[in-house]
């Protein structure tokens, strides 16, 4: 059995592991990943720069654990998304990513755009290993094609990526706010339209 001041200090390893990575978060937000840096970080704490290595090996470790939290949080957010049909689930899968997008612009470019960092396993042969929210739509896909609402002469993988092709289109105009003919109370409207198009354009 571990000695009570074990355990405190495991409890304050983790409470400063959980503060670096709010810290990096707030960053993030803020000014975007690029702004995050070992040493901006340790002054956001109010640490020495070398304490930040126990927990990190280097920055790139930290916007990867950043990229992971932000995968759970958009799964988080597709997982309760009505099952009233397959189609119309994946036109509020879509909108869901979307508004995503829209209110963690820089996170999803960090997720979504940024060079140079790997979330899931490029080289698996499977999307369902990959991260949930592509699992999530891929499951519904197979689903409608299951049902022959979407066509079946290609796999329920190319499908799911011409959804989200179209999906990480929209999103990128929208985080980089390049929509500049579309007033913001018509994003809701432009992201179902979206949506329901890439989803029915896939139909037999």
């Amino acid at each position: 059995m571990r000695s009570a001041s074990a355990q405190r200090r495991e409890r304050e390893r983790a409470q400063l592991r959980e503060a670096i990575l709010e810290a990096a978060q707030h960053i993030l937000e803020k000014e975007g990943h690029e702004a995050i840096s070992i040493r901006a970080v340790a002054e956001a704490i109010e640490y020495a720069p070398a304490t930040l290595y126990i927990h990190f090996s280097d920055k790139e470790s930290i916007l990867a654990e950043l990229g992971r939290r932000g995968f759970e949080r958009i799964a988080a957010r597709m997982r309760p998304v009505a099952e009233v049909g397959p189609i119309d689930r994946l036109v509020g899968l879509g909108q869901t990513y979307l508004d995503f997008a829209i209110n963690n612009p820089h996170l999803y470019e960090l997720m979504f755009i940024a060079k140079g960092l790997r979330f899931f396993d490029p080289d698996s042969p499977e999307m369902s290993n990959g991260p949930e929210c592509f699992q999530i739509l891929f499951e519904t896909v197979k689903r409608a094609q299951a049902m022959g609402l979407l066509r079946n002469d290609l796999p329920g993988s190319i499908l799911t990526y011409s959804i989200l092709g179209a999906l990480h289109g929209t999103a990128s105009f929208a985080v980089s706010q390049r929509f500049l003919w579309v007033e913001t109370n018509k994003l809701p409207a432009l992201f179902e339209t979206v949506s329901r198009a890439a989803v029915t354009g896939l139909a037999p």
